[in-house]
């Protein structure tokens, strides 16, 4: 059963720990984990972020239909090449993105019942 396998393989390091067997890393400094866990930008109206998803998306020029996609390839290859990008999470959309509102798809589903 799950239960003792689990026992088992916490008698398993238990023993272990007091052969002197098991080595830990110690976690980074609280300081550090805090600057990890943030992330602040001052963003331009109409400024474009990439999020990952669009960043893998727009690498390949053969997805690329619109001009807009060209254009973001090319940007995207442009920081691959310099710096990168400078966000991990925050991301925007512009006028010209094409995205999915899901609160209008959620409320056209739920009216639709």
């Amino acid at each position: 059963t799950t239960a003792a396998l689990s026992q088992h393989l916490q008698q398993q390091v238990l023993t272990q720990q007091e052969r002197g067997g098991i080595e830990l890393d110690t976690f980074n400094s609280q300081a550090q984990s805090a600057r990890d866990d943030e992330e602040e930008f001052l963003v331009g109206w109409q400024e474009k972020l990439f999020s990952q998803y669009e960043v893998d998306l727009f690498q390949s020029e053969a997805v690329c239909q619109t001009p807009l996609e060209r254009q973001y390839h090319t940007e995207i290859m442009a920081l691959e090449r310099t710096r990168g990008r400078r966000n991990r999470r925050i991301f925007t959309y512009t006028d010209f993105d094409r995205f999915t509102n899901w609160e209008g798809v959620a409320g056209v589903t739920e009216s639709g019942l």
